[in-house]
Formats: structure tokens, sequence, C-alpha cells
């Protein structure tokens, strides 16, 4: 049995960059026209992502595939998908695109400005329902606690690593230790000193 709370296709789901490129398996249909990589074999995740042709071959040998979409120039999946799946997608912040509840596979890039923080440390009430436990990314559920599947995966995998050196560490000496999970929100730096 393993100890991580995950299964690894989705590690491999999360951290493979090539969407929507040229299919890694059939390259190039007679024609010329290249295939774009949208669907992932969970049964042979080491093939990355597949185009349409080859989800097609597999899924008739009944190999379990799932889509990735595009939204506003980021990667996602539909949650039911994922469930379908039995992974635990609770915590994640869901968007609805097209109907569909999809989730970021990766965190997004930050964007704030120093006016932007400068204009929410004056207003009060301007706060997020949540924050994001990984990169503290704004969140619009309160009940999220993520802001992408790799967020998730990060600090699970992490608290699962502790855990581990952490019952070795008891083993050794007898007493199981504390563990206590901080989160420390950056502070805004100015770039430049006051003049004086």
């Amino acid at each position: 049995m393993t100890s991580e709370p995950y299964p690894n296709w989705l590690h491999t789901l999360v951290r493979y960059d090539r969407w929507f490129q040229p299919c890694s398996v059939c390259q190039l249909d007679p024609v010329g026209r290249a295939h774009t990589a949208t669907f992932f074999d969970i049964d042979r995740p080491s093939d990355g992502g597949l185009c349409t042709r080859c989800m097609l071959k597999r899924s008739g040998l009944g190999h379990r595939m799932i889509q990735v979409r595009r939204n506003t120039y980021m990667d996602v999946v539909v949650a039911g998908d994922l469930a379908v799946q039995g992974v635990d997608v609770r915590d994640v912040q869901p968007y609805t695109v097209n109907g569909h509840a999809t989730l970021f596979l990766r965190a997004r890039a930050k964007k704030r400005t120093r006016i932007e923080s400068m204009a929410n440390e004056q207003r009060p009430g301007a706060e997020p329902p949540a924050r994001c436990l990984v990169d503290h990314q704004a969140l619009h559920s309160a009940s999220a606690r993520f802001c992408s599947l790799e967020c998730k995966l990060h600090l699970l995998s992490k608290r699962s690593r502790s855990r581990s050196s952490d019952s070795a560490i008891s083993e050794c000496s007898g007493s199981a230790p504390a563990i206590i999970y901080k989160c420390r929100r950056k502070r805004y730096t100015p770039v430049r000193s006051r003049l004086e």
C-alpha cells in the first residue's frame, strides 16, 4: 500500500505541460495535419497527452480517458470526470465553463500589482472569502481551500512525507511530536525607499 493519498496518474496529469500541442504518440496523420493532444490515458499515464484518434483506439481497448480543456489560457478538467475515477476534489475551487464544473490543473500566475495591493489594504471588506493554502490566491468560494489540483496535491504530498518522517522519528523516540501547519501571508515590500 502506498503512502500517497492520490494515484500516480493524477500527479502525471497535473505535471504534464504539453497540452494542445501535436500528439506525442501518432505525431502526424497521413494528410499531414497535426493532431492536438487533449486526452489523458489513466491506464497508461506515461504516454502523456493523446489526440482524438489515439483516444478512440485506446478507449476501444477499455482504457479510461480524461479530457483536458482550455479556459482563459489555463488547462482545466471537468470535476465530474475526476470524481468518477474516485478522486476527491471537494476542497478545490470549481469554475463553471459551458455548464460544467471545472478545476484548474495548475496554479494561476500571480498578477497583483502595487496599486491593487494598496487599494485592497485601504478598502475594508475587500478581502476575498478564502485564500489558497499553498499560494494564497484569492478564491471565490468560502468552502474552497485550494485554487488548483496542483496546490492540493502539493500540500497533501508534503503532509504525507512529513507524517512518514514524523512516524519514523516517533518510533525511535517513543513519543509522537506535535505537527503544526502554518500558512503565512506574504506582505508587500516596497521597491523604493522613502525620500528623506
